[in-house]
């Protein structure tokens, strides 16, 4: 928060997000991030939540602190399902779009990189793909993502 004081930055955090194979081990050691919010209250600050800003906020709570001059934005993959204002997709280093880091699904960019009306046709059945809710703290056997994060790029 101190870094945004004088800075105008936008400081983004995500929650743990327990992707590929499912264990309880992560339960232990999980902090929701509504835990930021009450901490920087009980300092006495003021914490406005803004108003909703568009696509640019992505699945991101931005909150102004009063007296900083930037943003922080809060991501609750586990503690608050945003799945269904979810506008992401995720390029993987090896040429898979992702409409979901949870999900295995994904689809191959590479045979549309010279078609440019294919490719783009390719974005909007990811965007079909996506669905409303994702399982992670539920530990949904079968269909998660079976790469685990570092190999996507998350």
């Amino acid at each position: 928060m101190e870094f945004t004081s004088s800075r105008h930055l936008h400081i983004r955090f995500i929650e743990y997000m327990p992707i590929s194979p499912y264990t309880t081990e992560w339960q232990e050691r999980y902090l929701s991030l509504n835990s930021v919010v009450n901490t920087i209250r009980s300092l006495g600050y003021k914490v406005e939540l803004l108003a909703d800003q568009g696509g640019c906020r992505g699945p991101a709570e931005i909150y102004q602190v009063e007296g900083m001059v930037g943003t922080l934005g809060l991501i609750h993959p586990v503690s608050r399902h945003f799945c269904k204002d979810c506008n992401r997709l995720r390029l993987t280093a090896d040429g898979f779009l992702k409409p979901c880091l949870y999900w295995e699904e994904e689809l191959s960019v590479r045979p549309f990189l010279n078609q440019p009306a294919a490719l783009e046709d390719l974005f909007f059945q990811a965007l079909d793909l996506k669905r409303d809710q994702h399982a992670m703290e539920q530990g949904e056997n079968g269909e998660y993502n079976k790469r685990g994060m570092s190999k996507i790029g998350g």
